[in-house]
């Protein structure tokens, strides 16, 4: 089998022009779309966001590798990271917080990509991973051969194999010399092609496809021209991970250098995760919209804390007066008192009938004035 780096042109890699500008149309129409409803969001909700999009990617990115991290330990990291105060309850785990440092190094230190930093982050990938689930060269490059393999029951098949360890350096010198140039000004397709460029090498045994995230990223981060980035591309590669996988394999297979269906499936992939975003946003805003419009001299601590978690999703199934009695620690009395107030105020709607069958809803028309207003762009 013949590998993309065996051929004598790499790493000249090549792309049909008109397909790639046509994704990358798409991109701008929902970049635009996606700029427009998150510029609604008031700062501190701007920045939770931030903070949910970057622990979303960093949980997913390890996912994919089948590497797990929990969820509340990366954010409560990002938190700190981003100076944003919350009172978070999650497990200390030195590896999410130094997982965390790289993710927040690769999206806001926006100085030249060096070899140096690269290693670094290699090893921030590994600090706290017990020594039987690490590789043995941290922080190195491998000094043998490296096989990407897809078993299925006893058969084993090569996908590929990454580049010979003696053309390791010389190769990677040449991928960050592009990273860090203007030789592909359009800094969305540098990302791509830099992302499947370092996988491609494999220059390490592990955590390649982690590290070609966070490269990928650094380079996005330069392109949102702002701290933020909109989207959150590790979880939908997750989503899609047949396809991240098949365009990943036939560009690494191609005969001639053209990696046209990787960049494609690439772009269209952050397209998904853009319209997610602005999803997203629209939810943000109508918590923002319900919880600011409550006067909070008319509403007790009970009710302004179960009105945020129905707004914003975080409360599941029917809400009863026995669940409001258990999650706000109050009497019959009370939680009947504090329900039947926020019915006449507007806030709930009771549905059902009899004392067992009653439940109450957020009322859908509550705080759906600047939801509409985030729906006329698009």
């Amino acid at each position: 089998m013949s590998y993309i780096w065996q051929n004598k042109k790499w790493p000249e890699l090549k792309w049909d022009k008109d397909q790639v500008e046509n994704a990358y149309n798409r991109y701008l129409y929902k970049k635009g779309i996606a700029d427009g409803v998150f510029t609604m969001l008031s700062d501190r909700t701007r920045q939770i966001m931030i903070a949910e999009i970057l622990s979303s990617d960093t949980v997913s990115s390890s996912s994919i590798e089948g590497v797990k991290l929990q969820y509340d330990s990366v954010y409560s990291s990002i938190l700190k990271h981003l100076d944003v105060d919350m009172a978070i309850k999650a497990k200390h785990d030195r590896n999410a917080e130094s997982v965390s440092s790289l993710v927040i190094d690769a999206n806001r230190n926006h100085s030249p990509l060096t070899l140096e930093r690269l290693m670094n982050w290699h090893c921030l990938l590994f600090d706290g991973v017990a020594k039987g689930f690490a590789p043995k060269h941290i922080g190195a490059f491998r000094s043998g051969p490296i096989y990407v393999v897809h078993s299925k029951q006893r058969e084993t098949e090569i996908l590929y194999e990454g580049v010979p360890a003696e053309r390791i350096s010389s190769e990677m010198e040449r991928l960050i010399d592009y990273i860090n140039s203007e030789q592909e000004p359009n800094l969305l397709i540098r990302s791509a092609v830099a992302s499947f460029w370092f996988v491609s090498i494999h220059p390490f045994y592990d955590g390649n496809g982690r590290i070609s995230r966070a490269i990928a990223n650094y380079i996005l981060s330069m392109h949102s021209g702002s701290e933020f980035r909109p989207y959150n591309m590790s979880s939908a590669i997750l989503k899609d991970r047949r396809g991240y996988y098949d365009s990943l394999n036939s560009a690494q297979n191609s005969e001639e250098c053209d990696i046209t269906q990787w960049i494609v499936w690439y772009v269209d992939t952050i397209c998904t995760s853009l319209s997610d975003s602005v999803d997203q946003c629209r939810k943000k805003l109508r918590v923002s919209v319900i919880m600011e419009s409550l006067d909070p001299n008319l509403y007790n601590s009970r009710q302004m804390h179960m009105i945020y978690h129905l707004a914003n999703g975080s409360f599941f199934g029917k809400l009863t007066a026995d669940k409001w009695m258990k999650m706000t620690k109050c009497q019959s009395a009370t939680a009947t008192r504090d329900l039947s107030d926020l019915t006449e105020k507007g806030l709930l709607v009771r549905m059902g009938e009899g004392k067992k069958g009653t439940y109450y809803l957020l009322n859908p028309t509550f705080g759906e004035s600047k939801n509409e207003t985030a729906n006329s762009f698009v």
